[in-house]
């Protein structure tokens, strides 16, 4: 066998053919199922004598890791070696020779993992081989003869002397005996080591020491158990939250296509409208220019045969009911405005009493149907429409006098041009007025018909008349408002205060000034606004207003809160007996909101509740 590629001595050879007779069966065992298929062809487990499997593995060609592992765990000086400095075995090495004899300690520094000591180990290997060189085979007890380079007794003696307080704790773990020293080493025995006091509390402190780090290592992994399930937690919650959002992101994308699709479908129709009006009058005004000869020619002969003094009278009488009617015009339109100018000093009159009358709602109504009632005689809107406008032909429909039923529709029909964006800002909030005017209208003819009130009379069929309803019979009621959402869609409405196309902290500020008139006049009312913020906090405005901040990152954070509230204990305790609005222009958003039980307002639609 080769170490480092140097031939292994025949004395070194047997110091570890001893080690292995003193090693486990089933370390030696283990160590002979390493060899390659053919060296252990025949072996099984109790199969071949100990001797042979010696043998066979120590005459491999080579020291493998195994083999060598084998040894170290056999090795009666290893724990003392190992555990020492290249620099102190090099200092120790005469006295170690003393103690545990030449070929001992060069069988054992041989099987060391440091390649300086493998060399000092061939050093003292190759003493080994000379003719005085003392070996591990034992010596004839009869023999009177010594090797010549055996210590004098007390030269032994003294070296004993000088390693037992250095190195009694290592030797006492080794279990080194007269005995078995003197069989394995003649002439070099140690002295049994007396048992002593502080040998043995050294070795009670290290199992406590032992014992405590231990405990320590245990603690650690319980903690760190503890925080891998933690960290798992919070990886299924952030799984969730990406799937929820990437669901709403997929569905945004979704309700995105459609508008896209019905915008497109929009612009067609009205781009085909227009250029098809466009060319009826173009027709209408310029054929009988471009009419051939012999049309004009028809047209001059036709128009010869009215006496011209008829075409003219019958001219002047037309003209003279025009002027009829604009003088009628001129007359209904100045008592439209002062219809209009009462109607904002109601209002005002209302916004600032402390005790508002209630004979005052009434008045507002009745001004407001006789102003809708002008405008439809004179077939015009508020200043600045088209007479073809969305707000005329909302108007003309409900002069038809339509059912609740019909009214509903039109409420929906509102609420998809503004989610086409054919309706937005004051002419969506104007729109949403109209037909919930002609809702109380409605309303109020039904409970004069079955002499009950009128929220008892007939069911609300859209979400704000409900909420009207509630606040007028002063049932509670709680109201969630998405505030930067708000913020967006009623800039124009509320002139808040934007900077660089961003609602700042005074626009929030402001929009929470606007609600607290509203939340005074209701004391049944409690009123939730919501904004987007990084840090959560709660700021309570009224006894019954409060504006929540979120905190967190991302977006739709304040979406989430409304969200997480609508689905919390509290509200579901409250679902019985209070009603749920959110006002919110996300379609998205409302979506979910609809799914918990809750109704939603549009902002434009809220914001007369303000005025």
């Amino acid at each position: 066998m080769t170490v480092d590629q140097d031939e292994v001595p025949d004395a070194i050879a047997q110091v570890w053919r001893e080690w292995l007779r003193r090693s486990a069966d089933k370390a030696l065992q283990q160590t002979m199922l390493t060899l390659p298929p053919e060296r252990r062809r025949g072996f099984r487990d109790g199969k071949w004598p100990r001797e042979t499997a010696i043998d066979r593995l120590l005459s491999e060609a080579t020291l493998t890791p195994a083999i060598r592992s084998l040894l170290q765990g056999a090795s009666p000086a290893r724990a003392l070696t190992a555990v020492l400095s290249e620099e102190a075995l090099t200092h120790a090495e005469s006295r170690l020779v003393q103690v545990l004899g030449r070929a001992s300690l060069a069988a054992t520094l041989l099987i060391d993992e440091r390649e300086p000591l493998r060399a000092r180990g061939r050093e003292l290997a190759s003493l080994t081989q000379s003719p005085d060189a003392d070996t591990a085979r034992p010596v004839d007890p009869s023999s009177e003869s010594t090797a010549p380079d055996s210590p004098d007794p007390q030269a032994l003696a003294a070296a004993i002397s000088a390693l037992r307080d250095d190195f009694r704790p290592f030797l006492e773990m080794l279990g080194y005996t007269a005995d078995r020293e003197a069989n394995a080493h003649p002439g070099t025995a140690i002295a049994a080591l007396p048992a002593s006091a502080p040998a043995e509390r050294t070795h009670a402190a290290t199992i406590a020491s032992l014992q405590t780090q231990l405990k320590l290592a245990r603690q650690a992994e319980a903690k760190a158990t503890r925080d891998i399930k933690a960290l798992e937690s919070q990886k299924r919650d952030l799984a969730a939250n990406l799937t929820r959002s990437e669901q709403r992101l997929a569905t945004g994308i979704e309700a995105l296509r459609t508008l896209e699709v019905a915008h497109a479908r929009l612009k067609e129709t009205v781009e085909t409208s227009i250029e098809s009006g466009i060319e009826d009058r173009v027709n209408e005004r310029l054929y009988p220019w471009l009419a051939s000869a012999e049309a004009l020619d028809a047209a001059a002969r036709g128009s010869a045969t009215a006496p011209l003094l008829e075409r003219a009278s019958t001219t002047l009488a037309r003209q003279a009911a025009v002027d009829r009617r604009y003088g009628v015009w001129s007359r209904l339109h100045a008592e439209r405005e002062a219809l209009r100018a009462v109607l904002v000093e109601t209002r005002s009159a209302e916004r600032e009493s402390l005790r508002p009358l209630p004979e005052l709602a009434t008045l507002q109504t009745e001004l407001q149907t006789r102003i809708e009632e002008l405008e439809t005689l004179l077939g015009i809107g508020t200043a600045g429409e088209r007479p073809d406008g969305p707000l005329v032909a909302i108007r003309r429909r409900l002069g038809e006098s339509p059912s609740i039923d019909q009214l509903a529709i039109v409420h929906a029909g509102v609420r998809a041009a503004a989610d086409l964006g054919v309706l937005s800002g004051q002419m969506l909030s104007d729109a949403y007025g109209l037909v919930n005017a002609a809702f109380q209208r409605r309303y109020d003819e039904s409970a004069r018909q079955r002499g009950a009130p009128r929220r008892e009379a007939v069911p609300a069929r859209t979400p704000f008349m409900a909420l009207r309803n509630s606040l007028e019979a002063h049932t509670a009621c709680t109201l969630l408002i998405d505030g930067h959402n708000c913020l967006f869609a009623l800039r124009e409405l509320l002139d808040l205060p934007f900077h660089e196309d961003r609602p700042g902290a005074g626009a929030c500020q402001h929009f929470a000034n606007r609600l607290v008139p509203l939340v005074r006049q209701h004391r049944n009312l409690i009123v939730h606004l919501w904004f987007d913020s990084d840090t959560a906090a709660t700021e309570r405005v009224e006894d019954n207003l409060r504006v929540l901040y979120s905190g967190g990152v991302g977006r739709d954070r304040a979406d989430q809160g409304i969200i997480d509230y609508l689905h919390s204990r509290t509200h579901a305790a409250e679902r019985g007996t209070t009603r749920c609005f959110v006002v919110t222009a996300d379609r998205a958003e409302a979506a979910e909101v609809e799914a918990t039980g809750a109704r939603v307002i549009a902002p434009e639609e809220f914001v007369s509740l303000l005025s």
